[in-house]
């Protein structure tokens, strides 16, 4: 509740950072307390997600905040209504549900955002929960159902849960492909290998 700090682990203190640049005023009061989620994409950046969707770039080397603002060249802050990411740190992709259930991977290298067509189910309206796999493959839990996107194929394959309801909370993916899944009252543990699953 108390904007950005990074922790040493070699000295066991705590910084407190201050955007030297940034905006100070709502929606994107990234340092009093609205930090969501953060993602370290290596050269001392970090992307920031604010509670309210808005996403931005922070340098831990020069305190410099970039944001739709102040760089226009960054096609990331081209996304609004972020509700959900996923980082897949051996690819330098970034998932991101944006814009009312769409999906998008950004590339860290060339800054560029991509969409992705996972489903064509209207009943989808937002991606509630993401997790890569080690194949760079996205899990997506919606509020209509579990998908497994494959971004090489450009294919979904939907899951059904054995739960009462379809709106998934949180998806996680064990590097031996263990998945577990939360909907609103209930947990389902998936070996994906067989698309077994057991509540």
């Amino acid at each position: 509740d108390f904007g950005l700090s990074i922790l040493n682990q070699r000295t066991g203190a705590f910084s407190r950072f201050v955007a030297l640049e940034g905006p100070k005023a709502p929606p994107f009061d990234l340092f009093t307390n609205s930090i969501a989620k953060t993602f370290f994409i290596g050269n001392g950046q970090l992307i920031l997600i604010e509670v309210n969707g808005v996403v931005a770039k922070f340098d831990l080397k020069t305190a410099r905040c970039l944001y739709r603002g102040n760089d226009s060249t960054d096609a990331l802050f081209s996304l609004n209504d972020i509700h959900s990411s996923a980082y897949n740190m051996a690819g330098k992709k970034l998932w991101l549900e944006a814009n009312a259930g769409e999906l998008y991977e950004y590339d860290i290298a060339t800054k560029k955002v991509t969409r992705h067509f996972y489903s064509k189910d209207n009943a989808i309206k937002t991606i509630t929960a993401m997790a890569v796999n080690n194949r760079g493959q996205v899990w997506l839990g919606t509020n209509n159902g579990l998908f497994l996107y494959d971004p090489f194929f450009k294919k979904s394959q939907p899951f059904n849960l054995p739960t009462a309801t379809q709106n998934i909370y949180n998806v996680v993916a064990t590097n031996n492909e263990t998945v577990w899944i939360t909907t609103t009252s209930e947990v389902v543990k998936m070996e994906a290998s067989t698309g077994k699953m057991i509540p």
